[in-house]
């Protein structure tokens, strides 16, 4: 199983997430909470499972910024820029990296939409899902941007309406007159 998913936090979490939803999972679990119940063997097998996942991701080296190096495949300064809001940074970035494996097309996304790019960013979108079919997290993310650019769509010709409706008006005032 996924060590990832089992601290569930995604493949390419810093090691400070990493740390972080571990912990919080290792208080939660701990056997000694449940010391003397019926919980408590489970919470013996949760917390080795936990351990274990732990340990693994330790030794693979963790996907985000801290202590990644290759193990995240180059995305560090990419994710330090995007977090800094530096996107033109991120972009170029990106475009210097070789490889376009899912995670960069999801990168990209993040970049594009945050600069209002919304049909680019679900074009990457849809290409980080189309190569990565199991990321729960990119086909979430998808599903709210088609969201999000459809209920864009739908005010837009809301206001197309109305501004239609308003002319009208306007214009129904100017050829004929209401008399006084």
């Amino acid at each position: 199983m996924n060590p990832y998913r089992i601290l569930g936090v995604p493949d390419y979490a810093s090691e400070d997430e990493v740390r972080k939803a571990y912990r919080s999972l290792a208080f939660a679990y701990h056997p000694d909470r449940f010391a003397g119940t019926p919980q408590q063997h489970q919470a013996e097998k949760r917390m080795a499972l936990i351990n274990a996942a732990y340990a693994e991701i330790k030794a693979r080296g963790f996907g985000g910024k801290s202590g990644g190096g290759a193990a995240c495949g180059g995305y560090g300064p990419v994710e330090d820029y995007v977090r800094m809001g530096q996107i033109q940074r991120a972009l170029e970035a990106l475009e210097a990296m070789e490889r376009r494996d899912g995670y960069w097309y999801f990168t990209a996304a993040r970049c594009y939409q945050s600069r209002g790019w919304n049909m680019r960013a679900i074009r990457c979108m849809e290409q980080a899902c189309a190569m990565e079919p199991d990321n729960r997290e990119y086909r979430a993310k998808l599903t709210l941007m088609r969201l999000r650019e459809r209920d864009a769509a739908r005010l837009q010709a809301q206001r197309h309406r109305q501004d239609a409706g308003l002319a009208d008006r306007l214009l129904r005032n100017l050829i004929y007159p209401k008399k006084r």
